[in-house]
């Protein structure tokens, strides 16, 4: 058995499972895990663990690590249009759109469970640690995830628009069976 030491990728990927799983096709995103495919198409999400350190300032390499996890969401900086040149929604409603999705994909509540015709007054909400410890990704466990900030800032050489969320994860690997 082996202890893999990429809970980076594996954080990547867990999360753009979760976001493949709760938004689907919904809005035409595409997402990437690092930028690992290629050439963008838009309106896309992708994701990076940028930084990976100790959970103490004092402590040496051990696991488990806290990852600053970044998702670029990312529009065309360019109207959408019918056939006729009529704008459909501006460059900044398609990156508000794109946004949402994703937004909503990580922060979501579940509906309230329905018992007798009525309501259950405690709404569960399911957290953004469950959503990843639900994508089953192998060798990477996860013991916190939450959305930390976001940052919109147009991108001149691309001709986009950005919105940066970033996420503090925390993981660790987990060893592999043979």
């Amino acid at each position: 058995m082996s202890i893999p030491f990429d809970i980076e990728e594996r954080t990547e990927d867990a999360i753009v499972s979760l976001l493949r799983a709760r938004i689907g096709d919904n809005g035409g995103l595409q997402f990437y895990a690092a930028m690992d495919e290629g050439a963008l198409t838009y309106p896309s999400a992708g994701v990076l663990a940028a930084d990976a350190g100790p959970v103490s300032e004092s402590a040496e390499w051990t696991f488990p690590r806290v990852l600053q996890v970044q998702i670029a969401v990312a529009t065309e900086h360019a109207p959408e249009q019918d056939s006729t040149g009529q704008t459909l929604r501006t460059a900044r409603q398609r990156n508000q759109d794109a946004r949402s999705l994703v937004m909503n994909a990580l922060t979501r509540f579940d509906a309230g469970d329905i018992v007798d015709d009525m309501i259950v007054a405690t709404v569960k909400r399911r957290s953004l640690l469950g959503q990843l410890l639900d994508q089953g990704i192998a060798g990477v466990a996860f013991s916190m995830a939450q959305v930390t900030a976001t940052r919109r800032e147009v991108d001149s050489e691309r001709h986009n628009l950005v919105t940066m969320i970033q996420l503090e994860v925390i993981a660790e690997p987990v060893e592999l069976s043979p």
